[in-house]
């Protein structure tokens, strides 16, 4: 018994539920960003470097993203 599309679209939700290591993508790329920005210390220019974006992308996740610079 084949799984209609539907079905299978459950299941896979289903699964990424079940798996809270799975996160949607936007919230891997925050994270991602994250980390970069305090591997640099905050450096954007050697951030952007590593995240291989342009300057003006970097600079309109931050701000989609509401990521603040670390004071600590």
């Amino acid at each position: 018994m084949s799984l209609k599309k539907n079905d299978e679209n459950i299941l896979i939700r289903i699964a990424i539920i079940e798996n809270k290591d799975l996160l949607p993508l936007y919230e891997e790329e925050k994270a991602h960003i994250i980390r970069v920005l305090e591997a640099t210390n905050y450096n954007k220019v050697r951030a952007l470097k590593i995240l291989d974006i342009p300057r003006t992308t970097l600079w309109r996740k931050i701000k989609k993203y509401d990521i603040i610079e670390s004071l600590g």
